[in-house]
């Protein structure tokens, strides 16, 4: 099974914690990533513990699906062994101080004219610019400045240094994050994909459903419903207006949540137990990921059955919702209660039907006390 990232080749020049992690994550997912290290020793982490045979775990662990090579930037052939690997390369990480590939001759206006498509990877201790840009930082250096140690440990003792390097971690699952983004934001479906989801979410739903019928109208659709020679046709326009907010907000919700999921310890695990990818999506990624959508799905059946207020309006669709307009602008008082009542019926059905579903599909949810 193709992995997602296949294709993709990453030059790291990053070392140890923080950027390691980052092409570390895109390296598990079928990047083709190239760690590069200086002459003389290579990366800091060569030397750290635990070690067996010399060899260090953690350097292990860290670049793990990595290929790797020795190249000193710093010399001419260096530079055009690095200028001709950026030629085919999608992306670049660096950890370094801020302004040494600048130094080295290649920053981001360099690499872009090499290559334009070159996605540039960054992580620093203090930022790019201001007083304290130009100084290194470790992991406990911006634990102590954030002042998170400050609430760690006893309260009569000294400020005291979280366990696990969070710092490095979180800044290189960020800067992974914003690489896969970055990865996906020229595609062509990408960009009609935000253009749909800005467009329904910035326009007034009765807005667009006029503007729909108002298109559709120029195409020769129908746009009120005629009972005397029913077609098909007259069902097209109000099924679009009321599918497309929908799928709007899940696109939405989707495309966060897969992006949150590749960088998760279930899907790391899962991967390292032998299954396929179409595995792991199926029975853990979409099986996690449908849980929230599941719970809206007899509410938007129940609610397509009944009909919908504003739509039914628009289209002249015989039905509830239009039923409870036109007793408002009678003064019907008696259908008014009654529909409004059939509507909350419905809309506690829908929740109740909801919870069902979705504690059908979630293992932790039970409505019994017997173990599952």
């Amino acid at each position: 099974m193709r992995r997602p990232l296949e294709g993709i080749r990453v030059l790291d020049l990053t070392q140890a914690y923080s950027g390691p992690f980052c092409t570390m994550n895109l390296a598990d997912h079928g990047a083709e990533v190239i760690k590069i290290e200086p002459p003389n020793g290579g990366d800091q982490t060569r030397a750290w513990g635990p070690l067996a045979n010399d060899y260090s775990g953690y350097f292990a662990y860290i670049n793990r699906n990595k290929k790797g090579m020795t190249l000193n930037l710093k010399s001419e052939e260096g530079k055009k062994i690095f200028t001709e690997l950026l030629k085919t390369a999608d992306v670049v990480c660096e950890n370094y101080k801020v302004g040494v590939l600048e130094r080295l001759g290649f920053s981001y206006e360099v690499m872009k004219e090499i290559n334009p498509r070159i996605i540039y990877g960054s992580i620093s201790g203090h930022g790019l610019t201001g007083d304290l840009a130009t100084r290194p930082a470790y992991d406990i250096v911006a634990q102590a400045m954030s002042g998170m140690m400050s609430v760690t440990g006893f309260q009569d003792g000294p400020p005291c240094k979280i366990g696990p390097s969070v710092g490095d971690n979180y800044s290189g699952a960020y800067l992974c994050m914003g690489i896969l983004m970055a990865l996906k934001k020229e595609k062509l479906i990408d960009k009609l994909g935000t253009l749909y989801i800005v467009f329904i979410t910035a326009v007034p739903s009765l807005a667009y459903i006029f503007l729909f019928k108002s298109l559709g109208g120029k195409f020769g659709l129908p746009t009120t419903f005629d009972m005397e020679n029913p077609t098909w046709l007259m069902y097209v326009l109000p099924i679009i207006s009321l599918a497309l907010p929908s799928i709007a907000n899940l696109m939405k919700w989707l495309r966060r949540y897969m992006i949150d999921q590749m960088n998760s310890d279930y899907v790391k695990f899962a991967r390292s137990g032998g299954l396929s990818e179409g595995e792991i999506f199926s029975k853990h990624v979409l099986k996690n990921a449908i849980i929230p959508i599941v719970h809206g799905i007899p509410g938007s059946i129940l609610f397509a059955m009944t009909g919908a207020i504003i739509t039914e309006r628009v289209y002249v669709v015989p039905g509830a919702g239009n039923m409870l307009t036109k007793a408002i602008n009678a003064y019907d008082n008696g259908v008014i209660v009654g529909v409004t009542l059939f509507y909350a019926v419905i809309s506690v059905t829908a929740v109740i039907l909801g919870d069902v579903l979705m504690s059908m599909m979630d293992p932790r949810i039970s409505f019994t006390t017997k173990a599952r």
